[in-house]
């Protein structure tokens, strides 16, 4: 099985009031056993198994201040099975939620922290008021907001976003954004 076959749970956005301690204390209450850790410059992630093919991710984005668990596996069952005990014990920020975060943030910072937490919140068939938000985003005149928007080609499905990250490849006034969008339709054109 490749990695492209396993099947993911939602990614379950943790509120900002949780902590790695709280991630480990469920994992180990639960009896996961230690998998293991990577670390980037910009991403910590922690691994327990479950079971046989069965894991327990928990990703902090050192860059982004976005943190969230995961479950993956080769069943959908047992997948949806923890996942939502995981939903049920760290009260994760849902969709809807995410979506007031965007649209009621005050400063250009908060929008972009939002629109983030959105896309990472954000899995295959995504609700169109959220894609709304995401290409308004994509398109604010606010360089941040649309460098968060831009982020949120690493969490959603290619196909929903491609044209937005393109449009940006092709036409934003900042060059370093220009680049790194066109890094997204080189590595996806390549893929495909």
């Amino acid at each position: 099985m490749t990695e492209a076959d396993w099947l993911r749970g939602d990614r379950l956005v943790l509120p900002l009031t949780a902590t790695e301690d709280e991630v480990i204390t469920f994992a180990e209450a639960a009896g996961f056993n230690e998998g293991h850790e990577r670390r980037t410059s910009t991403v910590y992630e922690r691994v327990w198994i479950i079971s046989g093919p069965l894991y327990f991710h928990y990703v902090d984005n050192t860059e982004t201040g976005v943190s969230y668990v995961q479950v993956t596996g080769d069943s959908a069952r047992s997948v949806e099975r923890f996942t939502g005990i995981a939903r049920k014990f760290f009260s994760p920020r849902e969709v809807p939620d995410l979506m007031t975060d965007v649209r009621s943030a005050e400063t250009s910072d908060a929008k972009a922290f939002a629109v983030v937490r959105l896309a990472t919140g954000l899995m295959s068939d995504p609700p169109p008021e959220a894609m709304r938000l995401l290409e308004e985003a994509f398109g604010s005149s606010d360089r941040d907001i649309r460098r968060a928007a831009m982020l949120s080609a690493l969490y959603v499905d290619w196909p929903f976003v491609a044209p937005f990250v393109r449009r940006m490849h092709e036409h934003d006034d900042e060059e370093p954004l220009r680049q790194q969008a066109g890094y997204f339709v080189e590595r996806n054109d390549e893929a495909s």
